[in-house]
């Protein structure tokens, strides 16, 4: 904050004469507001100034000499085009904070002048045998008084010049007569003056703080405003940081999980089967991590789009059951599904992403008792499926919290067997996406119950998916291309392509592939790229650029462990299949099978 000039006298600060005694930018902004407030309702005051002095002119025309009652109203007119042009003046001018004393000081000589010319008006005016002129005047300057308080009441100084002058002469008048009654009307002009002068004071004090408040308000929006953009811009740095720190660890990952499929397609003893079976476990639970950050990454990158249909409850209860059931039975705990023949409308893969994620949560947070997973009627067309457990309840000034990323209820060491935490963040944004209404009711100690609600559907409108078996797919003789600046990868899939009876091309680049087949001449059936080239080219690029080389739409997929969200727009605008690192092989067969039509 400025100092305050040490030359400024705090009356005139209080009067409004003067910048704010606290000084300073804000004292600046308040002053400037206050005489915009001022100047805005100027137009209105000099209106009234202007026809009120006329219509009491007419009035009085037969009662008071002309040769006073002209020059009177001469005097009284001739501020209003002063006065008009101080506005006007205010209003072209750029309107500099510091500078709004000066305006004041020019508003107040007009007040001041429209002040004396009542002021002189309430004596010579006064007609001392008619007393209904006298009331009449007197409503006059109540009526001013009151308007000069609600239009300038912004400041002191505007009110007072006008408002002293014009009354206290008035006053003086009456009192002057003598008699009880006008001595009654001038102590009660007096009672006026002290009532409108401390309404002022109320007023003025009010709308200071009014604008002071508004600052403030407005102050503390922009430092929202920066709070939150700071927020957003730790959250971008946030998924840019698990995209790259994805992508990186997705790229051995991905070599593993080539090899170990290829491992596990040979011939082994029973002891390296055993240890090949168990690292194909320990991929697949890292790769159940990655999926989790990669399905928060679509999520939040809008690209998953609902099909909706309907379907049955029971084959998906079943489902669950079978993959949940062996691993609550090695806790002790019973997990039981209720039987159903409801049908409901939904996307139906997602619906059970929703349920496993909720018996998932389940079985992990329950030690005693079990899980029962059921559904049942609610209301007309609606189905609410329940997830119930026994386990350790969530507080209730938690139930907001769980759905937070990477939170977790009794797991402060992080331990990464019970998961990141995203579990909860993934349903309720699938809920939001698909709509329907997730409620959470749990008691500590005593359990949760997560009450999912989709609107119901009827059998006859149900058509059953055809499920294809990748053991009876044959990619014989397809001849792949496989792009990736990674020699480990290319070997990887080199072998498990070659294990399904393709014949397989690999480069490093793009320039590396056209530079060796411009001998050979040969067409890919497919083409498989990562998506990040170590010529600076994306993969879509690259499949772009061959199948403008070989004027084909040949069959691709792109192959990422990038999960940021723009790879994903930017591979559904280019129509490619996008499959994330590690692949699993059985996922990689259909893929290829579909994009073949040989699925």
């Amino acid at each position: 904050m400025d100092p305050t000039p040490s030359n400024t006298p705090p009356l005139l600060a209080r009067l409004g004469l003067a910048p704010d005694p606290h000084g300073g930018q804000r004292a600046d902004e308040t002053n400037a507001a206050l005489v915009a407030f001022l100047f805005r309702n100027m137009p209105a005051a000099l209106a009234t100034h202007l026809l009120v002095p006329v219509l009491v002119a007419i009035v009085l025309r037969d009662s008071v000499p002309l040769v006073v009652l002209a020059p009177w109203l001469a005097f009284t007119l001739l501020q209003v085009p002063i006065r008009t042009l101080i506005w006007h003046r205010y209003r072209q001018h750029e309107r500099m904070p510091a500078e709004a004393h000066r305006w004041v000081r020019l508003a107040t000589m007009g007040t001041t002048w429209a002040g004396i010319a009542w002021g002189i008006g309430g004596i010579v005016l006064f007609v001392p045998e008619r007393l209904d002129f006298q009331l009449l005047l007197l409503a006059v300057q109540i009526g001013l008084a009151m308007g000069a308080v609600f239009s300038g009441g912004s400041h002191l100084s505007t009110v007072f010049s006008y408002f002293y002058p014009a009354t206290v002469p008035f006053c003086i008048r009456l009192f002057y007569e003598g008699d009880p009654l006008h001595f009654a009307l001038g102590a009660m002009c007096v009672l006026f003056i002290v009532a409108v002068s401390w309404l002022a004071l109320g007023f003025r004090k009010t709308l200071r703080e009014s604008v002071v408040l508004r600052f403030e308000n407005l102050e503390l929006v922009q430092e929202l405003r920066h709070q939150k953009d700071a927020a957003e811009q730790a959250n971008r740095a946030k998924s840019s940081f698990l995209a790259a720190a994805s992508h990186d660890l997705r790229q051995p990952l991905q070599a593993l999980t080539l090899f170990n499929e290829t491992l596990r397609r040979r011939d082994l003893p029973a002891p390296e089967r055993a240890i090949v079976e168990d690292m194909a476990t320990s991929i697949g639970a890292l790769d159940g991590l990655f999926n989790a950050l990669l399905d928060i990454s679509r999520l939040d990158a809008g690209v998953v789009t609902p099909n909706i249909e309907t379907f049955p409850l029971a084959p998906l209860f079943q489902r669950i059951a079978t993959e949940f059931g062996p691993a609550a039975e090695a806790k002790g705990l019973r997990f039981a599904v209720a039987p159903t023949r409801r049908y409901v409308v939904s996307d139906p893969i997602l619906v059970e992403r929703v349920l496993r994620n909720l018996v998932a949560n389940s079985v992990r947070y329950t030690y005693i008792g079990g899980i029962v997973l059921g559904c049942r009627w609610h209301g007309p067309g609606q189905v609410r499926v329940e997830v119930r457990d026994s386990g350790i309840g969530i507080p209730a000034d938690k139930h907001a919290a769980v759905f937070a990323e990477f939170y977790q209820l009794g797991n402060p060491q992080r331990d990464r067997t019970q998961g990141l935490g995203l579990g909860l963040a993934i349903v309720d944004r699938l809920t939001k996406l698909l709509g329907h209404p997730l409620e959470l009711r749990s008691e500590v100690g005593r359990g949760t119950t997560f009450t999912l609600e989709l609107p119901a559907g009827f059998a006859r409108d149900h058509r059953a998916t055809v499920m294809h078996d990748t053991g009876a797919v044959r990619l014989d003789g397809v001849l792949a291309l496989v792009i990736d600046d990674e020699p480990h990868i290319l070997r990887g899939m080199q072998m498990l392509l070659e294990s399904w009876h393709c014949k397989v091309m690999v480069a490093p680049s793009l320039e590396t592939f056209l530079s060796e087949n411009a001998m050979r001449g040969a067409v890919p059936d497919i083409i498989l790229s990562d998506y990040r080239l170590a010529d600076g080219k994306s993969g879509v690029d690259a499949i772009a650029a061959l199948r403008e080389e070989f004027n084909r739409d040949i069959p691709a997929m792109v192959i990422s462990g990038d999960i940021a969200a723009d790879r994903l727009r930017e591979a559904q605008a280019a129509g490619l299949t996008l499959m994330h690192k590690p692949i699993e092989p059985d996922r990689l067969l259909a893929s290829m099978a579909a994009l073949l039509g040989r699925g």
